[in-house]
């Protein structure tokens, strides 16, 4: 008996079925999504979709929707590293670019994929403006900030009659160790800031007081 291969039209009818199904799905995801038709049972305990496909469906429709309103920004959760802030700076001053914080401590997978959703559309529109590059030019620019606010003081050489700043150093300190009033200490430095001492700061001695 000879074995009968299946024609093209029975193959398409066999598989139409799932490929439309999987198109309809697709198509549905990245259609515009809004918050307001998740019931409570769809929202984890933050408000976004617990489907994530959804979620990051959602991110991208808000992102879409600031950025014609010409809001610029780039969501962040969790708990930011050090540099983190001087990233945050340097990107509002320089770049016009806002952060959008959305959590603390408690992270979903809904809230993940809504921060990829929105950083999806927002990352583009930043790179188009500023180039590919912009990330890697802020993340040094902060380094080196961070570097320059926290390097080691260059150590002056201390004469007589004068105190070098140490960590944990206060006027009140100062004046008590040198055998000196609080008072003569402030006014034998007139353009010192008592409340900004900085590690390294030469600091002029007055006579001592006498006993």
């Amino acid at each position: 008996m000879t074995r009968k291969e299946p024609s093209l039209f029975a193959l398409f009818r066999v598989f139409s079925g799932p490929v439309l199904l999987f198109l309809l799905a697709v198509s549905g995801i990245a259609a515009e999504v809004r918050r307001g038709q998740f019931s409570k049972a769809e929202l984890d305990n933050r408000g976004y979709p617990t489907n994530v496909m959804l979620a990051a469906g959602l991110g991208r429709s808000e992102a879409t929707r600031d950025l014609t309103n010409g809001i610029v920004r780039i969501p962040a959760y969790g708990l930011p590293s050090a540099s983190f802030f001087g990233t945050v700076g340097i990107l509002k001053e320089k770049y016009h670019v806002d952060m959008y914080p959305l959590a603390g401590c408690v992270v979903t997978s809904g809230l993940v994929a809504y921060a990829e959703g929105y950083s999806e559309i927002s990352r583009k529109f930043i790179e188009a403006k500023h180039g590919t590059n912009i990330w890697m030019n802020v993340q040094a620019e902060a380094e080196k900030a961070m570097f320059e606010r926290f390097k080691p003081p260059v150590t002056a050489t201390v004469k007589a009659g004068e105190h070098q700043v140490r960590a944990g150093d206060t006027l009140s300190r100062i004046a008590s160790e040198h055998g000196v009033t609080l008072k003569s200490l402030i006014e034998a430095n007139p353009k010192l800031d008592p409340v900004r001492l900085q590690i390294g700061q030469i600091i002029q001695l007055p006579p001592r007081s006498k006993r």
